[in-house]
């Protein structure tokens, strides 16, 4: 890999980081949506009908999450597009990234279906444990309505600040990476020129061995043509095909050169 690549994955690296922490913003607000509507259902439901209220928490929030955070990449792809064809600030940067933007919000359409779902079965999930868990309590300590009421909201409450927000956070790095790959592979792909893809681990800490090896293949074989998987079976970084193991939590870059 040329050293003005590894250059521009900082560049790359930092406006993601950006666009990562606004994503972690969006899904900890959709999260927060999904519980207190549940919450506000509660208020006008016996406690003992509260479990067949957990199948109407709504997927809506998680797929406004997805409709927001991917076409927010395109400012990856047009970043992408320039350093390839080595081009400077334009007018054009504009139409493309509107471009990307279009390209990208398709996407989400064809790959957010399962994501949403399985996000959403998680927090329907956790609050029909957290019910049952103080139902539970409250037959054995013989609370009342109010005291199981309170001490329902408290949990709810202490879930989303802790294990609510570190799995927003993990969903929101997830999910941007996915993105911001597809979103350079698209630029890649819109120069029109014959282009090799190079997996980065971009010097970071704790890389899964999978990744380390893709990124030592794609160097000792001088990038990879568009159409090949690295060593791991994916595509690029956060391929939504690959296994959960490969894909969750990953923080790795994709790169291109033109040949």
């Amino acid at each position: 890999m040329k050293q003005k690549t590894k250059q521009f994955e900082k560049k790359l690296i930092r406006t993601r980081n950006t666009l990562e922490r606004k994503a972690i913003r969006l899904i900890k607000r959709a999260l927060t949506i999904q519980y207190k509507s549940f919450l506000e259902k509660t208020k006008q439901t016996d406690f003992r009908q509260w479990d067949r209220l957990v199948d109407e928490i709504s997927e809506a929030p998680i797929q406004r999450f997805f409709e927001l955070v991917y076409p927010m990449t395109a400012k990856i792809a047009v970043m992408t597009r320039k350093n390839m064809i080595q081009g400077k600030a334009s007018e054009e940067d504009a139409i493309y990234e509107s471009i990307f933007q279009n390209k990208l919000t398709q996407l989400v359409s064809l790959q957010s279906g399962t994501k949403i779902t399985t996000i959403t079965s998680t927090s329907r999930n956790k609050i029909l444990g957290i019910i049952r868990d103080v139902l539970n309590e409250s037959d054995t300590e013989g609370w009342g309505i109010d005291k199981i009421t309170s001490e329902f909201y408290k949990k709810v409450g202490r879930n989303l600040r802790g294990n609510g927000y570190a799995r927003a956070r993990a969903i929101a790095q997830t999910e941007i990476i996915s993105a911001s790959n597809q979103a350079a592979e698209m630029a890649a792909q819109s120069t029109g020129y014959e282009y090799r893809k190079f997996w980065s681990t971009s010097g970071l800490k704790d890389i899964r061995l999978t990744h380390i090896e893709a990124e030592e293949h794609s160097d000792q074989m001088n990038g990879l043509r568009p159409d090949q998987t690295f060593p791991n079976g994916l595509l690029y970084p956060g391929d939504p095909s690959g296994p959960p193991e490969e894909v969750i939590n990953c923080r790795c870059s994709l790169l291109h050169e033109i040949v």
